[in-house]
């Protein structure tokens, strides 16, 4: 599910936002872009996912540059068709000694290949060794080739190599397959096996920064404190015991290792390590888990708030000595997010300019004290400047399928927290703002349909989604910042406008395709309440009416909250916030407690909002209320047909039928309706076979079968 910011409790508004590691990695990565170039692979992928692609791929490069060699003269032949073949077939493991291949940069590049480790290195040497114009081709591909022998044998020149391959390329050797770019990668390896982790750090950004995403990952092999690390080419995890989870040692779990800590005080020392520590924290700490927890578990320290490696990173900061730094902000919500609160206020005075995330830290906390319109003040800034930034928000990268639910960036979570903040302050009009920027449906609904009247929600609507532009599909016209809820808003003004019997101006809000059924609608009620109309017409217009609103209340009338958009087992907000109980829908439609201790407010509800949401709430409070609606007019059909009319039988049986069973099954009103078929219309077909079943039957009658018959073409 979606979060919904107000559920257990409003418990979303004393979290932390949910920081993302690729989104701010890849942030931080464009400092590091370099001048090279990534070769993209496969299709337009950017990765090669199998080790075959990868070798059609370079027989593609090797073949076709040989033959451009050939073609500009560089390599003159005399026979060159024999000569390309010979090289073709030089890439198999067995060549021909009958086509032997032609002396040049790509014959010994091949030897390479082909020999031990100890006579490629000497051959690669030597092909490098040749004078400029006859190396061209393969400089670059034997540098890179010697970087990646020396990650096997440990050599001290690996980096050296790696470096001299993209010195190479950009000298102008040839490089068709980007082996310049994907050395920085490779050369990360190196510094890594040495245990240079800032220097393999600064290395994997570059590679991330050139777009090679397995970057993601071999970064977390410079996080003392990580879990396994798997498929990823940066970690053996056969090479040494790996640290818990929690970073803890076997015996004790709540200290961590020697090894664990003295990693993480050189990793305090140094600017890009302490960054890198920093995001791993804050992107596996503050989770949306709360979204899937229930009130109960949700109410419990252990859930609420991670302490482990929040306290140890801090501790370990403490123990470096760090306090002034460029991230003082996210460590001030490494603090916050352990509960830490007079930790995260320390922190925040070393921040030297404020950024969204450290007003939104000064926000919570500010809130925390008590001082809600400061921290309403002080949250406006924070979305302002995180609207500027534009940084933190999930990327999806483009070989990895990613889904983030909506309110889940960082300026979509600011907007949440301040729509939240809003709502305590019993400022209804700004808490819909901002939720509908968010895009929170559930949260958005609550207070469009529950606790603005249809006035103020008209007017909001007018002003951010003009009509006009709704309906015909330009949304272009509306605000740009709350344009992805524009059409549904506009529609849910629409359907409440029906609810509250203003036809006229629902048409303004509800889609085209929507007014005939609407117009059918309102003709109907009109009709049945026509008195100088002959009461078996009335009594037809008003069954007809209730069929439209069976079939296609909600389209019409139906809320885009609750009560009509709830789920089985969704709790029931309304009723949360109203009583202070834990509901959701259960069987027979109703609803049921799902715990008897009264939920942790969070959120505090005030007087206005508990009024209002007394005068707002839609009647009956039940889902697809709309149903009942229907009943309602079959009722007014029924008192104008005679006693043991067959059309009586007919709409009494027919609206026992919409509501029978476990899913819809409503005692009172349903046995109603039994008892009236039974008392009223006992002598009929149908009256006489529903006595006989004891329930209503399958049976239909005139008035029904015309219904059925037409199908309703807007159903």
């Amino acid at each position: 599910p979606a979060p919904r910011w107000l559920e257990n409790g409003g418990i979303a508004i004393d979290q932390s936002p949910e920081f993302f590691w690729e989104a701010m990695l890849r942030e931080r990565a464009k400092s590091f872009l370099p001048t090279e170039k990534r070769v993209v692979l496969d299709h337009g992928r950017t990765i090669v996912v199998t080790s075959e692609q990868y070798a059609e791929q370079t027989t593609k490069a090797d073949i076709g540059e040989f033959h451009e060699a050939i073609t500009k003269g560089i390599i003159k032949l005399a026979d060159p068709k024999a000569a390309e073949e010979a090289h073709a077939q030089s890439r198999s493991e067995h060549t021909p000694d009958s086509a032997p291949e032609f002396d040049s940069e790509f014959s010994d590049y091949h030897r390479g290949v082909k020999s031990g480790a100890e006579e490629a290195e000497a051959i690669w040497k030597k092909l490098l060794e040749r004078p400029k114009e006859e190396r061209h081709y393969r400089s670059v591909w034997a540098a890179f080739m010697l970087g990646k022998m020396g990650l096997s044998t440990g050599s001290k020149e690996t980096t050296k190599w790696f470096q001299q391959c993209r010195a190479l390329a950009k000298d102008g050797f040839a490089d068709a397959l980007g082996l310049a770019a994907d050395s920085y990668g490779w050369e990360a390896k190196a510094e890594l096996d040495a245990g240079h982790r800032e220097e393999a750090a600064k290395l994997y950004l570059t590679q991330l920064a050139l777009g090679d995403d397995s970057a993601l990952i071999s970064l977390k092999a410079l996080i003392p404190d990580r879990g396994v690390i798997y498929g990823t080419m940066s970690f053996d995890v056969n090479a040494k015991p790996l640290p818990s989870d929690d970073g803890s040692t076997p015996d004790d779990k709540s200290k961590p290792s020697a090894d664990i800590g003295k990693a993480l005080i050189n990793s305090a020392k140094t600017p890009v390590l302490r960054w890198l520590q920093t995001t791993h924290v804050l992107a596996t700490e503050t989770t949306m888990d709360w979204v899937y927890r229930s009130a109960e578990e949700n109410s419990t320290d252990a859930n609420a708030h991670p302490q482990n490696r929040c306290h140890r990173w801090l501790a370990a900061l403490k123990a470096a000595g760090i306090k002034d730094v460029a991230d003082a902000d996210r460590l001030g919500w490494v603090a916050y997010t352990s509960g830490d609160y007079a930790s995260a206020k320390e922190w925040l005075k070393h921040v030297k300019e404020a950024t969204g995330l450290s007003r939104w830290l000064e926000a919570k906390l500010l809130r925390r004290d008590g001082n809600l319109e400061a921290a309403i003040k002080t949250m406006q800034q924070s979305v302002t400047l995180l609207s500027k930034e534009a940084v933190d928000s999930p990327a999806p990268s483009a070989n990895l399928e990613q889904y983030y639910y909506p309110g889940y960036t960082m300026l979509d979570t600011a907007r949440a927290d301040l729509a939240a903040l809003y709502l305590s302050h019993a400022d209804f009009v700004e808490a819909l703002q901002y939720f509908a920027q968010t895009d929170l449906r559930d949260d958005m609904a609550y207070v469009a349909e529950l606790l603005l009247s249809a006035d103020e929600l008209k007017k909001f609507v007018d002003k951010h989604y003009p009509p006009a532009a709704m309906n015909k599909g330009d949304e272009a016209k509306a605000d740009p910042q709350d344009r992805p809820s524009g059409r549904s808003l506009s529609e849910l003004l629409g359907r409440r406008l029906v609810r509250e019997d203003r036809y006229d101006e629902a048409k303004n809000y509800l889609p085209p395709e929507k007014l005939q059924l609407l117009d059918d609608y309102v003709a109907s009620l009109n009709k049945g309440a026509n008195q100088k109309l002959p009461k078996p017409e009335r009594a037809r217009a008003y069954f007809h009416a209730a069929c439209v609103v069976t079939s296609c209340g909600a389209e019409i009338m139906g809320t885009m909250g609750e009560p009509d958009n709830l789920s089985r087992d969704q709790t029931v907000t309304t009723i949360e916030r109203e009583t202070g109980k834990r509901m959701s829908r259960g069987g027979n439609n109703k609803f049921v407690s799902t715990n008897d201790k009264p939920v942790k407010v969070h959120l505090p509800v005030t007087k206005e909002e508990k009024r209002r949401l007394e005068k707002n709430k839609v009647v009956p409070f039940r889902h697809e209320h709309y149903r009942y609606v229907a009943l309602g007019l079959v009722w007014k059909s029924a008192a104008l047909l005679p006693d043991q009319s067959d059309e009586l039988a007919d709409i009494l049986n027919t609206a026992g039928n919409w509501m029978k069973g476990d899913y819809y099954g409503d005692d009172e009103s349903v046995e109603k309706f039994f008892q009236a078929l039974e008392r009223r219309a006992s002598k009929t077909e149908i009256g006489k076979a529903a006595s006989a079943k004891h329930w209503f039957v399958d049976d239909r009658g005139v008035w029904s079968s015309e219904e059925l018959k037409a199908g309703d073409k807007n159903r």
